[in-house]
């Protein structure tokens, strides 16, 4: 079960009345989102593999999305992340799993200045039948699972292909996992190049083949999103999960190794959202947050994962990104921008338990991360392991 704020189910104000009227809230939620299109999951499914589409990025792109997950811009341990002309320029190593929203209408909306707020629909990857088109203020990031398989060079050009792995309804919405592969194209481009979309083009390549990148393009990195999409109920389910997401782990009975804590910006979303290529208005647009429910624009999953991936590697790694090799984190509550982030970082969990398992090897370092202001867990059952 999703486990989202009251808030983000438009039954905050019901919290106080007992959980009856929670119920009744989200089930009246539930009944004014469902009456849209509905979900042929096993349609879906069988679509298999999209044709995949190219991301490209280059140092200052590159830059952008560290400045937007709260990396310095004035702190000598950060510039080689935020400084394109830092003789140890690097791609903070959290990079890719943002390639997903590549291609998609949200990236689109930015460069189109002419395109209604009210006709932006989130497909999550190449549509597909089966599954339709949603809008941005019903569909929540709720989990993600990276595995990071080569060094990111500074500007390169990738090509990310994409298929659902598992649609299941969970009565109040549906849980949607989605498998990418990200692998590396032997185009790459000069270092000043954008990834801007031209206008008038369709923001996604059709869907012409169905299949695996091919051979000589080099697996960069394997990646797993769990999305929430809310009131798109009532379909049967369809697909085999991973059993990479949705994995549940105590947290140690011990005290941290190390604790961090970082204030983030008001305007944190708007810096993230240029760097990430999500443009979801949900960040950034107080009409569509007022719309989901949730009162203001609220921080992204992933960027929140980002700052608390950093923690990890300026605690465990001395700031040295090449290490990472696997990330897993489960979004379990909304930011409000400007909040304090507190990341507990439990070093090396390898031999404590088995419940945060990573790949084969290297070193586990489990996390969580909460608001120091109020107290709630926003990213819990979450790991990385180091090289």
């Amino acid at each position: 079960r999703y486990n989202a704020s009251s808030s983000v189910f438009g039954c905050a104000g019901k919290a106080s009345e007992g959980p009856m009227a929670c119920r009744r809230a989200a089930r009246k939620y539930v009944r004014r989102f469902s009456s849209g299109p509905r979900v042929d999951a096993k349609k879906a499914i069988e679509e298999g593999w999209d044709a995949g589409r190219l991301v490209r990025y280059d140092r200052q792109a590159a830059a952008l999305y560290a400045l937007g997950i709260g990396a310095s811009g004035v702190d000598a341990k950060d510039l080689k992340f935020t400084y394109e002309r830092d003789p140890d320029f690097c791609v903070f190593p959290s990079f890719p799993s943002i390639f997903s929203f590549s291609g998609t209408m949200l990236e689109r909306v930015c460069y189109d200045p002419s395109m209604p707020v009210e006709t932006i629909s989130q497909p999550y990857q190449v549509p597909v039948d089966g599954f339709p088109e949603i809008e941005p203020y019903r569909f929540l990031d709720a989990e993600r699972y990276m595995e990071l398989l080569r060094p990111l060079p500074p500007a390169a050009t990738f090509r990310v292909t994409s298929r659902h792995v598992s649609i299941a309804d969970k009565r109040i919405g549906c849980i949607v996992e989605t498998e990418h592969l990200v692998t590396q194209v032997a185009d790459t481009p000069p270092s000043n190049s954008t990834n801007i979309p031209e206008l008038g083009h369709p923001p996604h390549p059709p869907r012409k083949c169905h299949g695996l990148p091919p051979e000589e393009e080099p697996l960069v990195a394997r990646i797993l999103t769990g999305s929430f999409i809310k009131g798109l109920s009532g379909f049967e389910s369809a697909g085999s999960p991973s059993g990479k997401l949705g994995t549940k782990f105590r947290v140690p009975d011990r005290e941290a190794d190390h604790t961090v804590q970082q204030v983030t910006l008001v305007d944190q979303p708007a810096v993230y959202r240029l760097g990430s290529h999500d443009y979801n208005p949900l960040h950034i647009d107080y009409t569509v947050a007022k719309k989901a429910g949730v009162g203001q624009p609220i921080m992204h999953g992933m960027c929140t994962m980002g700052f608390a991936v950093r923690h990890v590697i300026a605690a465990c790694a001395d700031n040295d990104g090449t290490k990472l090799k696997t990330i897993k984190a489960r979004f379990s509550a909304p930011v409000i921008p400007g909040s304090t982030l507190v990341t507990r970082i439990w070093d090396d969990i390898g031999g404590e338990h088995d419940n945060a398992e990573g790949g084969e090897g290297g070193r586990k370092v489990q996390f969580d991360t909460s608001v120091l202001e109020t107290g709630q867990v926003v990213i819990n059952n979450a790991y990385v392991e180091l090289a």
